[in-house]
C-alpha cells in the first residue's frame, strides 16, 4: 500500500514540473489581448489572456502575443482606450517574408521581444486570472508593451517603413499644422458676421488650445512628424500684410489675415488637424472633450475624425488633455501613412478651375488643332491631362464655353524642372503652369492664382 502510495506521489510531482519544451512562436496562434491603456513614451498597457502547460508557460506566453499582437494584429479597443493599429499592415505576409527574423526575435531564451514588454503586477496571477482549463493553464495578465521602442527597432531592422521612408514617397516631407475647428471658433466668439476667423484671439483665449497644440506637437514628433505652429504662421501673415501697406500706401485694416485661405496659403500644409476642446465639470473634477478631425488640404477631403473623453479628474488640466491625445495619435499616424500610401501610388488629389478672361480670343468651345487633328480646345484640354495626370484620373465637374472645373484630379508628385531640369515637387500651381505652356501654342496666355497645396485657379487671356 505504501509503495502504490509513492507511486502515485511521484506521477503527480512528474505532472506538475514545469514542462522543459521550448516555447514557439506561431504567427497563427489567437492573441487575445484587449487594451486597457496609454502611457506616456508611447507605452500601451494591455491585459492578455494566454495558455501553457503550467503557470510560468502561460505567463511567457502571455508576453510574446502582447508582443505579437502589436506588431502583426494591433490591439484592440478597451477600457476606455481606443485600438492601436498594426506596426505592419502586411501581418501575415511580413512574416513570411521575414520568417527567420521574426523566429530568432521571439525566441524563447534569446528573443529581443522580451525587452519591449513587461508585466505591471510582479505577483502570480490568482483566483480567476490563474485556473486549469482544458487547453491548459490560463492566466490573464496585465501587461506594459513599449510600443514606440518596438516600432522603432523594427524600423531600424529594416522589418518596416519609418515615417522618413514613407514621407519620401510623396516628394517632400509633410507640412502639418493644428488649428481650432469651426464649431469651437463660433462659440467662443472668434468668428464675426462676414464670417472672418480671427486665429490671433482663440490663441489668446484659449489656454487649453494652446495645450492641445503644444501636446499634439510633441506627441507628433516623437512618431517622427513635426508640426508648423500656427502662431508662427500667423506672424508671417501679419508681416506680409505690414509689406504689403508699405508698397500700397495703405494701413492694411482692411486685410483678413485671420482667413483661413490666407493661412493656408502661407503655411502650405499638406494636412491639417483641427481641434476643439470642451471642458465638463462634475464637482470638483473636470473631464475634458476633445473632437479632432484631420484633413487633406490638397484633396480638400477628411480622412480621420475622433470624439475622446478624459476620465473625470482633479488632475491639472494639461494632464487630462494628455490622456485623452494619447489614444488618438496612433491611429491618426496610421491614417496618415495610409494617405502616404495612396499618395505614392497615385499621385496628390488637386482641383483646378480654368477661366477665360474677356480678353481671351477664343472660348473652351473654339476649334483648335493639333497634330493634324482637330478638335474643341475643351478637349484638347482633357488630352492634356489625360497625358498628364496619375493614370488618368479627374472627373470634370463643369464644362460650359467660359468654364472649366476638375475634380479629384491626381497630380504627379515629382517633375522637370524649369531650369536644369532636375525633378522637382509639384503642386496644383506648378501643374497650372504647365498646362498654361501646353495651351500657349493657341495663341493664349494664362495667370496661375494658388488656393491651397492641391487647389489653383488658371485666368486665360490672349498672349
Amino acid at each position: 500500500m505504501a509503495r502504490k502510495f509513492l507511486i502515485i506521489l511521484t506521477l503527480i510531482a512528474f505532472l506538475t514540473l514545469p514542462s522543459n519544451a521550448k516555447l514557439k512562436f506561431n504567427i497563427s496562434d489567437e492573441y487575445m489581448v484587449t487594451t486597457s491603456g496609454t502611457g506616456v513614451g508611447g507605452t500601451k498597457f494591455v491585459v492578455v489572456k494566454a495558455y501553457g502547460k503550467d503557470v510560468k508557460e502561460a505567463m511567457a506566453k502571455a508576453k510574446m502575443d502582447a508582443v505579437a499582437a502589436a506588431i502583426f494584429r494591433g490591439l484592440p479597443a478597451g477600457g476606455g482606450a481606443q485600438a492601436t493599429p498594426a506596426l505592419s499592415p502586411d501581418g501575415e505576409r511580413l512574416y513570411t517574408k521575414y520568417t527567420d527574423y521574426f523566429n530568432r526575435f521571439f525566441d524563447e531564451k534569446s528573443g529581443e521581444y522580451i525587452q519591449f514588454v513587461n508585466f505591471t503586477n510582479s505577483d502570480i496571477p490568482s483566483g480567476a486570472n490563474n485556473i486549469q482549463t482544458s487547453k491548459g493553464r490560463q492566466v490573464t495578465v496585465f501587461v506594459q508593451i513599449m510600443h514606440d521602442n518596438l516600432r522603432k527597432r523594427l524600423e531600424t531592422d529594416g522589418i518596416i517603413e519609418s515615417t522618413a521612408e514613407k514621407t519620401a514617397k510623396i516628394g517632400r516631407k509633410p507640412i502639418i499644422m493644428v488649428i481650432p475647428e469651426a464649431a469651437w471658433l463660433k462659440q467662443v466668439g472668434c468668428v464675426d458676421e462676414s464670417g472672418n476667423v480671427d486665429f490671433r484671439r482663440a490663441l489668446d483665449y484659449s489656454n487649453d488650445l494652446r495645450n492641445t497644440i503644444g501636446i499634439i506637437g510633441s506627441l507628433m514628433s516623437e512618431k517622427g512628424m513635426d508640426l508648423t505652429l500656427l502662431e508662427s504662421k500667423l506672424d508671417e501673415l501679419d508681416a506680409e500684410a505690414a509689406r504689403m501697406a508699405v508698397a500700397t500706401g495703405k494701413d492694411g485694416a482692411g486685410l483678413q489675415t485671420s482667413d483661413l485661405d490666407e493661412l493656408s496659403k502661407v503655411a502650405n500644409a499638406d494636412f491639417i488637424i483641427e481641434v476643439g476642446i470642451f471642458p465638463h465639470a462634475y464637482g470638483p473634477r473636470k473631464q475634458y472633450e476633445i473632437r479632432i478631425s484631420g484633413k487633406d488640404t490638397s484633396s480638400l477631403t477628411q480622412f480621420d475624425s475622433q470624439t475622446i473623453n478624459s476620465s473625470p479628474s482633479s488632475a491639472p488640466v494639461s494632464e487630462l488633455i494628455k490622456e485623452v491625445l494619447l489614444q488618438y495619435i496612433d491611429p491618426f499616424v496610421d491614417k496618415l501613412h495610409a494617405k502616404f500610401d495612396d499618395i505614392s501610388r497615385n499621385g496628390r488629389e488637386g482641383y483646378l478651375t480654368l477661366k477665360l478672361t474677356e480678353g481671351s480670343p477664343l472660348d473652351f468651345e473654339s476649334e483648335v488643332t493639333i497634330g493634324g487633328e482637330t478638335g474643341e480646345l475643351a478637349d484638347a484640354i482633357d488630352m492634356w491631362l489625360d497625358e498628364h495626370t496619375v493614370n488618368g484620373q479627374y472627373t470634370k465637374s463643369t464644362g460650359n464655353t467660359t468654364t472649366l472645373k476638375y475634380e479629384h484630379v491626381r497630380l504627379p508628385l515629382t517633375g522637370k524642372g524649369a531650369f536644369g531640369k532636375k525633378e522637382k515637387a509639384i503642386d496644383a500651381e506648378q501643374f497650372g503652369k504647365d498646362l498654361g505652356k501646353f495651351l500657349s501654342q493657341f495663341g493664349l496666355s494664362t495667370r496661375v492664382e494658388k488656393i491651397a497645396l492641391g487647389k489653383a485657379y488658371l485666368y486665360i487671356d490672349a498672349l
